[in-house]
């Protein structure tokens, strides 16, 4: 195939002069190559040349650097020796591949912004941040210094007055070598087995006294004092777990109250001396915690803190009870 035949093919599909197109098939036609690679190089550059002319000048020049620059040993056919003047035949060079324009840079683009700083706290912020930690610090300080509210006595209520005249020296607690005292007028003193007289006329006498405690704790739901009145009651008449619900309701409501805790601490302590299980010791030592809670300045100070004593000496803490005795530990 001639360089003819290359022209006329592309005369024929309407495509003008390349000069790329024309530049390499020279370059290719006047090389001194073998015959036989002469032919099959044209024949490969007639075809990719027709395919390359439908398309864009730039995929050509494309195609046709690739083909040329890139060596293939399929095409130089068998090696031939040296020709009679001892010279090797001159390779074909291919045309230098022309490097791809990098892309233009992006201008006008931002700039990473730096992190900001967090912004100082508003000054009102900061102010009410201040005046919040100083308002706490008050609040401690004065529960820290503030002496602990003493609450003794009954209400000043008609039914309270009838129900103390009905128990007063008429109704003790039992107890064990254990102290009682009580603003309703229920005391210790119980011991042994009383006749059976005696024993329906406290439960009818604590029956109408809690009946009264009722009408006026009905006009004073949240009163802690007529709670603890109610569980003395209880307690006057061995109903023990009664009575512990009825304390625990009173210092619910009033934490520091000190006759409320001597009645609890009573009533656990009795039922530790009613039962051998193991539970008895457990008992004990909650029944110590309870009189150990009472306030020094509450009037059933005294009472607890011999009771205490009773209570060490019972669980095998002599040394711990004789400390108290002689008024070292407090």
């Amino acid at each position: 195939m001639q360089v003819g035949d290359l022209e006329e093919a592309r005369e024929s599909h309407g495509v003008g002069e390349s000069p790329v197109l024309g530049n390499v098939v020279r370059t290719r036609l006047d090389s001194p190559v073998e015959g036989r690679g002469r032919t099959i190089a044209i024949r490969y550059v007639r075809g990719n040349a027709l395919n390359a002319l439908r398309g864009s000048p730039t995929m050509l020049s494309a195609q046709m650097t690739d083909t040329f620059s890139t060596p293939n040993s399929s095409l130089a056919g068998p090696p031939s020796p040296a020709d009679s003047t001892g010279e090797t035949p001159t390779e074909v060079s291919a045309a230098p591949a022309t490097p791809k324009p990098a892309p233009p840079a992006i201008t006008g683009a931002p700039a990473a912004a730096a992190p900001k700083a967090a912004p100082p706290w508003p000054v009102a912020s900061t102010i009410g941040f201040a005046l919040m930690l100083v308002s706490l610090t008050t609040v401690a300080l004065i529960s820290l210094f503030t002496p602990v509210q003493i609450v003794t006595g009954m209400p000043d209520d008609p039914d309270v007055a009838a129900a103390r005249e009905l128990v007063t020296n008429r109704v003790a607690v039992a107890g064990k070598d254990l102290q009682f005292v009580s603003a309703l007028g229920i005391a210790s003193g119980r011991s042994g087995t009383e006749p059976d007289l005696v024993v329906a006329d406290r439960t009818q006498r604590c029956a109408r006294a809690e009946a009264r405690l009722r009408m006026a704790q009905s006009r004073r739901p949240n009163d802690a004092r007529l709670l603890a009145a109610l569980g003395h009651l209880a307690l006057a008449t061995d109903r023990l777990e009664t009575a512990e619900h009825r304390y625990r309701d009173a210092l619910r409501r009033a934490a520091s109250y000190g006759e409320a805790r001597l009645g609890l601490g009573m009533a656990l302590a009795l039922r530790a001396e009613t039962t051998d299980d193991p539970m008895a010791r457990t008992l004990t030592l909650e029944s110590l915690a309870q009189f150990a809670a009472v306030p020094e300045r509450d009037p059933c100070h005294g009472v607890a803190l011999a009771n205490r004593i009773v209570l060490l000496r019972r669980v095998g803490r002599a040394s711990e009870a004789e400390r108290l005795a002689t008024g070292k530990e407090h």
